[in-house]
């Protein structure tokens, strides 16, 4: 995996672990799709030559324009193909724990985030019967504090 980064002329490749991600910027949508779809067409022949493969059912692609219309951006009618597989759009993905969005607010993190607190929370409360106060402070710095920072 480490030559990968020499297969793809047009984007920026950011590789962790089994997770790999290809950032192409553009002022122009039209030539933006051309470098993303150069770019796949780079990468495939590249896990052609390594004997790999992509998995087409995890592979997808976002576009970020936190000052544009998505409905203008819709209408464009562009693609990205690898193969003769077209390749899914998503408005919100999770890259290294953080949940983005393509207007690049953070709404839905926060919200996956208050959602995990607060099962933690309901899970501590339920079984404070059981715990003595001395472990309230540890518990809350083990699972709920942690993810706060």
């Amino acid at each position: 995996m480490n030559d990968i980064q020499y297969a793809c002329d047009t984007a920026e490749l950011t590789l962790f672990a089994d997770d790999s991600n290809a950032f192409v910027t553009a002022n122009n949508l039209d030539i933006a799709f051309n470098l993303a779809n150069r770019c796949c067409d780079q990468l495939n022949a590249w896990f052609i030559c390594n004997f790999l493969s992509i998995n087409y059912t995890k592979t997808a692609y976002m576009l970020f324009c936190p000052t544009k219309k998505d409905d203008l951006l819709i209408l464009n009618n562009h693609s990205i193909i690898i193969e003769d597989n077209i390749i899914n759009r998503v408005f919100c993905t999770k890259f290294l724990g953080v949940y983005i969005d393509s207007q690049l607010n953070f709404k839905q993190h926060v919200n996956y985030l208050i959602k995990k607190i607060n099962n933690i929370r309901g899970m501590i409360y339920s079984r404070r019967r059981y715990l003595p106060n001395s472990c309230f402070k540890g518990l809350f710095c083990a699972l709920i504090y942690s993810i706060l920072q």
